[in-house]
């Protein structure tokens, strides 16, 4: 994989347990030499010029967005679901929500939208192009979220425009 080093940052506010945080569990694995291609930072205050992933964006994340990924990379919120509007976080000017997607992890299994911290990077790697990084992260959760939603991912991953991936959306919501 010639690819240089892309940043995460995770803007961790630790709302949940940390034996089962997807975040710390990252940011570990990255520490542990696990991720060569990855940079992750874990803080409360991020820098703002990432990509950021955030369920109230107006945006949906596409293929378009793989160079904003490469050369700034990607923020994530790590907090809880049932806190998230509770929350103070800067607006961002890159946010981005994720598509239609079926959580893998075993506090949310099958449930749409509600992925946790490492499901949501590895949904925005598989869909603007880093699949084989994607898989790479994915290889060390439980749940294998890219098998749970493969066909989504590659149809997304496949997308010219933010509005075919909305048509994939409307095409999959039940």
């Amino acid at each position: 994989m010639s690819l240089k080093k892309i940043n995460v940052y995770i803007q961790y506010f630790d709302q949940c347990d940390k034996k089962k945080c997807s975040s710390i569990r990252l940011y570990r694995l990255f520490q542990r030499g696990n991720f060569p291609h990855l940079y992750v930072k874990l803080g409360k205050n991020p820098p703002r010029k990432e990509l950021v992933l955030d369920p109230t964006a107006t945006t949906v994340i596409s293929p378009q967005d793989r160079d904003l990924v490469v050369h700034a990379g990607v923020a994530i919120i790590d907090c809880s679901w049932k806190h998230f509007h509770e929350i103070q976080h800067p607006r961002f000017l890159e946010a981005r929500y994720l598509p239609y997607l079926l959580a893998s992890n075993p506090i949310n299994y099958g449930k749409p939208y509600q992925l946790n911290s490492a499901e949501a990077l590895i949904a925005t790697l598989y869909i603007v192009g880093f699949k084989e990084l994607a898989e790479i992260i994915d290889d060390k959760f439980p749940g294998k979220f890219i098998l749970l939603n493969k066909e989504l991912l590659e149809e997304y991953s496949q997308c010219q425009s933010r509005e075919d991936v909305l048509a994939v959306v409307r095409e999959y919501m039940p």
